[in-house]
């Protein structure tokens, strides 16, 4: 019977089904929380975290929501400001959303600017050495492939395969290469985003 239990329970279910896009049980669980909250007297820290997991689905809703997307990220961004001031670490993952919100909605100039404020947040926040730069890193060069600015994309997919490995420079990588009519390296680098995915 602990109130405060069950909300943060129920606001972790929330960010763990937006993550998968779970929507039916996303949105569930997303009521139950608030309810719960209500009930445990209020927790600014929890319905944060809740708006936080609201902000984070939408970029994986239909295009006819995507505003409900836009409006549940500049509630997370308030309620953030309001608890930790303009500096708060969370916001680089509001902005990060944002960003993938004009991807899926092909406004990748406005895109390249979310991602380059999760990118300096998270710089500002954690210090070079945070995974989360890279996250930021891999998603801009996407949006500058889209925008068909390859020259600027290219080095960063290859700095990140370099250390890191990931499939999604990989991915990125080989739609340059096929771009360019590069067919078997398009194949090559697909093929070794496949491997990545299976050992990860």
């Amino acid at each position: 019977r602990d109130d405060h239990a069950i909300a943060e329970a129920l606001v972790h279910l929330v960010s763990t089904h937006a993550a998968v896009a779970n929507f039916g049980a996303h949105e569930t669980a997303s009521r139950l929380a608030e309810v719960a909250l209500h009930r445990a007297g209020g927790d600014p820290e929890l319905a944060a975290m809740l708006a936080m997991g609201r902000c984070r689905i939408g970029w994986r809703r239909p295009p006819q929501e995507h505003d409900r997307g836009v409006v549940d990220c500049g509630e997370a961004a308030r309620q953030w400001r309001a608890l930790r001031g303009d500096d708060a670490p969370e916001l680089a993952w509001v902005a990060n959303q944002l960003g993938m919100l004009a991807v899926v909605d092909d406004r990748h100039t406005e895109a390249l600017v979310y991602f380059q404020e999760f990118e300096e947040r998270s710089r500002r926040s954690h210090g070079d050495d945070y995974s989360n730069i890279d996250v930021a890193r891999v998603n801009r060069a996407t949006a500058l492939v889209k925008l068909g600015r390859h020259a600027e994309a290219e080095p960063i997919f290859r700095d990140l395969i370099a250390r890191r490995g990931w499939s999604s420079a990989l991915e990125g990588l080989a739609d340059i290469h096929r771009a360019h009519g590069e067919i078997d390296d398009a194949v090559t680098a697909l093929r070794d985003a496949a491997r990545w995915n299976h050992e990860h």
